[in-house]
């Protein structure tokens, strides 16, 4: 996907900001792609079988705009939704404080539930080092942790 700017929707047909998707060789004005990406996320819940209106979802959300995106989107399209997200206490450029506003703030505005796990609280050790002691990078340690607690809290 490239920046934003002005073209021709191919959707509207009507001129004003948008992206181009290039996988989809598709101009949409940033009205249309909402209803896009809603529209893919739910053909892709149901060709796959993924979950269903009834089930309980956890959703992991990081703060960033991708998971935001994502929880939007499923609460929107009616699922019972979980938020979790995993302080990794990363203190350089308050990243991790930064990041933990940024959930909280969104899951207070959309009225969803929120359970926030910290990194040293979990492992009793800080990410860097856990990283140090098994010999591995920062970025791999620091996701298989998040997976395994993410999948120990969804149950």
């Amino acid at each position: 996907m490239e920046g934003i700017k002005i073209l021709k929707c191919r959707i509207c047909q009507k001129v004003k900001e948008g992206v181009h998707l290039r996988s989809y060789n598709l101009k949409i004005c940033l009205d249309c792609f909402l209803d896009f990406f809603r529209k893919r996320v739910k053909e892709t819940i149901e060709r796959f079988k993924m979950f269903s209106e009834k089930d309980k979802i956890a959703v992991a959300i990081s703060g960033g705009k991708d998971s935001t995106a994502l929880a939007k989107v499923l609460k929107d399209l009616g699922y019972h939704i979980t938020l979790f997200h995993i302080n990794c206490q990363i203190k350089e450029n308050d990243y991790s404080e930064k990041s933990q506003r940024a959930v909280e703030e969104f899951s207070k505005g959309e009225n969803l539930p929120l359970k926030i796990l910290n990194f040293k609280d979990e492992i009793e050790v800080d990410v860097k080092l856990a990283a140090k002691i098994s010999k591995k990078e920062i970025c791999g340690v620091c996701g298989m942790i998040k997976r395994y607690l993410l999948n120990r809290e969804a149950k």
